[in-house]
């Protein structure tokens, strides 16, 4: 009797055992990506940042060269109206060369996330950012970081340099045009005016024959 009792607790760490075997071989099919420090850290995101940069120092060149010549006459609204439109249009392209190089990196660095999954043959791959907990030994984010060091990445800008030099010289000519337009629309009433002046004039003239009968009837005495 006393060994069957004992048996059952050995029978029942074996089950144990056994569960936590079958739960450390699911953690293994799961895996946990820092898709932050992927584009962070890697050197295809190093390129991207630095290509970036070089759009927005190009861009920051130009508005300081159209600026200087707002400094140096400050009469000139052309230059003034020039600077707005080209702080403006260069903003918005901005904005939208920092959205093309984040989709192309970050659709690499999905599909490279994706081969290693197939590669190492996990069941899941994970972003932390989604996780509230998890053991740092699911953890591959150094390993997939590796596989995206190897991508050539090659960033070119949405628009060509000869877009953007059309597209400053747009601007400059339609600030040109609304600033030769305004002096127009002043010197119109100017010229109205004239005509009203003759008016005044001819009853002056009529004025001449009311005074020759006056003198009519001092002859008739």
């Amino acid at each position: 009797m006393m060994n069957r009792f004992l048996l059952l607790p050995l029978l029942a760490l074996c089950l144990m055992t056994g569960a936590c075997l079958t739960d450390a071989q699911v953690k293994n099919d799961v895996a946990v990506v820092d898709i932050g420090r992927l584009i962070r850290d890697s050197e295809p995101g190093k390129a991207a940042q630095a290509f970036l940069e070089s759009i927005q120092k190009d861009f920051n060149d130009k508005l300081a060269a159209q600026q200087e010549k707002v400094q140096q006459n400050q009469n000139d609204k052309q230059a003034m109206q020039t600077l707005e439109t080209m702080y403006v249009s260069m903003q918005q392209r901005m904005q939208t060369e920092e959205q093309n190089a984040t989709n192309v990196l970050i659709e690499q660095i999905l599909q490279t996330v994706k081969n290693f999954r197939q590669q190492k043959n996990y069941k899941v791959i994970v972003r932390t950012e989604a996780l509230l907990d998890y053991d740092p030994a699911c953890d591959v984010t150094g390993l997939v970081l590796d596989e995206v060091n190897k991508l050539k990445i090659d960033f070119k800008p949405v628009t060509g340099e000869q877009d953007l030099s059309g597209q400053d010289a747009a601007a400059e000519s339609e600030a040109q045009a609304e600033t030769q337009a305004a002096p127009v629309t002043q010197a119109e009433p100017a010229q109205a005016a004239e005509p009203a002046a003759k008016p005044a004039a001819e009853p002056a003239q009529a004025a001449e024959p009311a005074a020759k009968p006056a003198t009519e009837p001092a002859q008739a005495k």
